[in-house]
């Protein structure tokens, strides 16, 4: 039995999906943002140093970046709506964690998840491009 396949909603419409692209890496940038600006006062509720703070920041980062080239493997081998609905729920739990961490560590694998999601989201809510044309070949003559 063939399963019945649905429409995409939005499907060809590059300018909504880049906009949802957009919308689904926002939450990562206003995090970042606010972590910054409140460094002394996230210091002081977890007992940590700055140095701690900056290290964590730089991980995030680099989830942020491993999370975007992980993104385009994983878009390859999955459904790239699933992966979309992963990473959110991924970020929302990175969130949360860091939200209600007690201790630099947790506060840390939040963020770091928080990120390596948004680097994931990067790839995988933007509409895969194909290509239109068939590939070109040459011929060399001796």
């Amino acid at each position: 039995m063939q399963r019945k396949a649905f429409p995409r909603p939005f499907a060809g419409s590059y300018g909504v999906m880049l906009t949802v692209a957009i919308l689904a890496i926002a939450p990562f940038i206003v995090v970042t943002t606010a972590a910054a600006l409140y460094r002394g006062q996230i210091a002081s509720d977890l007992g940590a140093n700055l140095t701690s703070l900056a290290i964590i920041s730089g991980l995030a980062n680099a989830g942020y970046a491993f999370g975007a080239l992980l993104g385009g493997d994983l878009t390859q081998r999955f459904a790239q709506r699933k992966v979309f609905l992963a990473c959110e729920a991924l970020f929302i739990l990175g969130c949360l964690l860091s939200a209600v961490a007690h201790g630099t560590v947790l506060y840390g694998v939040g963020r770091v998840s928080a990120g390596l999601a948004t680097g994931l989201l990067l790839v995988s809510a933007l509409m895969p491009i194909r290509l239109t044309q068939e590939p070109t070949t040459y011929s060399v003559k001796l």
